[in-house]
C-alpha cells in the first residue's frame, strides 16, 4: 500500500498499521453502504488511508477512543464527494445564510453560557457536513487547513461551513427554547 511510504517514523507506522487493521473493514462497509459498489468502496478506503498517512501526526494527537469516529467522518465525506462526482445533478441545495460576520459574534458569547448537553444535542441535529467541520475544529482542534485536507475542501469552504454551522446551532437552540 502506497500509504506506508508516506509515513516517516516507526511510531507513526505502528499507529497507521493499527488503524488499518482495526478499522479498514468497518470503513469498507460504510463506503459500500454509500456507493453500493465493491470496487469503488475499496478505492475510497484506499483514498482514506492515503489521507490518514498524510495527517498521521495530527491523528496521533487524537485520543484513541476518537479514532473510529474521525475515520468514519473522513470515509463518509470521501464517498459522498465521489458519489456526487459520478452522479451530478442540476440542483444545488444551499442554505441561504448571511455570512457577513465570520467568527466571533454574539452567538459565540451566548453559546458559551449554554449547557454542554444542549449543545451536543443541537450539534447532533445538524447536517453531516456542518457537524463534521465543527467536530474537527472544536473537538479535535484541527486548523481549517487540516480540516480542508481531511475532508477535501478548500479553506474558504471550511470557514463558511463553520460559520453556517454556528448560525444553524443558534437557530436550533432558539427553537428549542435554550436561547431567547
Amino acid at each position: 500500500m502506497i500509504s506506508f511510504a508516506l509515513v516517516e517514523r516507526q511510531s507513526q507506522l505502528c499507529l497507521f498499521e493499527f488503524l488499518y487493521r482495526t478499522y479498514s473493514q468497518g470503513m469498507f462497509q460504510i463506503a459500500y453502504g454509500i456507493l453500493h459498489d465493491v470496487q469503488h468502496a475499496e478505492d475510497m478506503v484506499a483514498e482514506t488511508y492515503i489521507r490518514v498517512a498524510k495527517n498521521i501526526n495530527r491523528i496521533a494527537e487524537i485520543p484513541a477512543d476518537k479514532h473510529r469516529s474521525y475515520l468514519k467522518m473522513i470515509i463518509r465525506n470521501i464517498c459522498i464527494d465521489y458519489y456526487r462526482s459520478i452522479h451530478p445533478t442540476d440542483t444545488v441545495y444551499e442554505i441561504p445564510l448571511d455570512l457577513s460576520d465570520n467568527s466571533s459574534g454574539p452567538e459565540d458569547i451566548i453559546i458559551d453560557r449554554i449547557t454542554v448537553e444542549a449543545i451536543v444535542q443541537a450539534i447532533s441535529e445538524l447536517p453531516d457536513k456542518y457537524r463534521d467541520v465543527l467536530k474537527l475544529s472544536y473537538l479535535y482542534d484541527h486548523t481549517t487547513e487540516e480540516i480542508g485536507i481531511a475532508l477535501n475542501l478548500s479553506t474558504n469552504t471550511v470557514h463558511k461551513r463553520i460559520s453556517r454551522a454556528k448560525k444553524l446551532l443558534k437557530v436550533i437552540l432558539t427553537k428549542e427554547g435554550v436561547l431567547q
